[in-house]
């Protein structure tokens, strides 16, 4: 239910965003594009290590089962993507010529209708890893810990994953 509420926050958010921030002054919009840049800088910095710790967690948990969860991973993130895409692309084509879209001009119709927002500062955070590494990373550990037995190696997996869920739900939920 408490997830129920978020998405209404955000419909509503959304709606009264598109209803009425055009009259939101400049000032007032560079400082929320400021606070959103910086939340998805840090979000996109933590990203392997969120990954990591989720994914040693769950294969370390399923033990000999780990590699039936890959497989079932895989198949789902594989089909939900392709019909993601072909939706999409159906609904792009069917709908975006009603509301007066044509791609001939739309390269040259949002550079000179759209001003440009920049925000007050950006967080240059350096890259340690990259996401598929970490995913890479983190599906070794788990298949060690699946297969090893390691319960030391599942406690730690558990306590990581319990810390990052922790402190993605305090600082961005």
């Amino acid at each position: 239910m408490k997830e129920l509420g978020l998405i209404i926050k955000l419909g509503v958010a959304i709606l009264v965003i598109g209803l009425f921030g055009h009259l939101i002054p400049q000032e007032v919009q560079r400082a929320f594009f400021t606070f959103s840049l910086f939340m998805k800088d840090t979000l996109v910095f933590c990203m392997p290590l969120i990954v990591f710790a989720f994914i040693v967690s769950c294969l370390s948990a399923f033990r000999s089962k780990a590699p039936l969860v890959i497989v079932m991973l895989l198949t789902f993130v594989v089909a939900s993507n392709f019909v993601c895409v072909q939706l999409g692309y159906l609904g792009g084509d069917l709908f975006l010529p009603l509301m007066g879209y044509h791609a001939s001009h739309a390269l040259a119709t949002s550079l000179t209708e759209a001003p440009s927002l920049q925000p007050y500062f950006t967080a240059p955070y350096p890259r340690l890893m990259g996401t598929d590494t970490a995913l890479l990373l983190g599906t070794v550990v788990g298949l060690y810990g699946a297969f090893s037995g390691n319960e030391t190696l599942a406690r730690w997996g558990l306590v990581l994953k319990n810390k990052v869920q922790l402190a993605l739900t305090k600082l961005f939920i």
